[in-house]
């Protein structure tokens, strides 16, 4: 069985649901919170693709995994960023990179919230398995696999200045022009290495 491993980084602040619910927890904010994070995922996505970080398309079962980083450390409910999570699923349906995020064809490996009070961002992890339709385990997350350089255990090889451009495009995506002037200064010197906490 062939295990292909890969990785995006979302480079910006994760949204929970309270932040954009009013009291009501009206269905209309969660599914406004849900499309911001899908546009935002696709522009990441394209830019994984192009520069052969991603395949056009998924051939096997597809598991996901969320690392959410954020600025402070308090607590939170792992909850509130289903939305989040469900929006970035949702952009690799959209591009028909998978057939639909059902239980047919995906499963959700859950999310771990941590903190990193210089570098905010979601780090998804996606495992594709070939062939099969059996369950990825959150255990297979991280060792040696299909993967282009052995050292680094995942598909995905970040760089500075994959982050520094995707960081601008979703800045951008969100109507942050300021942010994504100033995010290779804030971004470039920190990213040599992956976190696995």
């Amino acid at each position: 069985m062939q295990v292909n491993k890969y990785k995006i980084t979302v480079p910006v602040s994760p949204d929970s649901i309270n932040q954009a619910i009013t009291y009501g927890k009206f269905e209309r904010d969660i599914v406004i919170l849900k499309h911001k994070w899908q546009r935002l995922a696709k522009l990441i996505i394209d830019c994984a693709i192009i520069d052969g970080d991603l395949p056009a398309k998924f051939h096997g079962r597809v598991a996901f995994f969320f690392k959410i980083y954020f600025e402070t450390d308090r607590q939170r409910d792992g909850d509130n960023y289903e939305a989040m999570c469900k929006g970035i699923i949702d952009a690799f349906v959209n591009k028909q990179m998978i057939k639909d995020d059902n239980s047919d064809y995906v499963d959700d490996d859950g999310r771990r919230l941590r903190v990193d009070q210089e570098r905010p961002r979601i780090e998804v992890y996606i495992k594709e398995k070939i062939p099969g339709n059996s369950l990825v385990s959150i255990q297979e997350y991280g060792g040696q696999g299909n993967n282009k350089l052995p050292s680094t255990g995942i598909g995905h090889v970040e760089r500075p200045d994959d982050e520094i451009r995707t960081g601008a495009l979703a800045h951008e995506a969100l109507g942050d022009n300021n942010a994504s002037q100033s995010i290779a200064s804030s971004q470039a010197n920190d990213y040599g290495h992956l976190a696995d906490q």
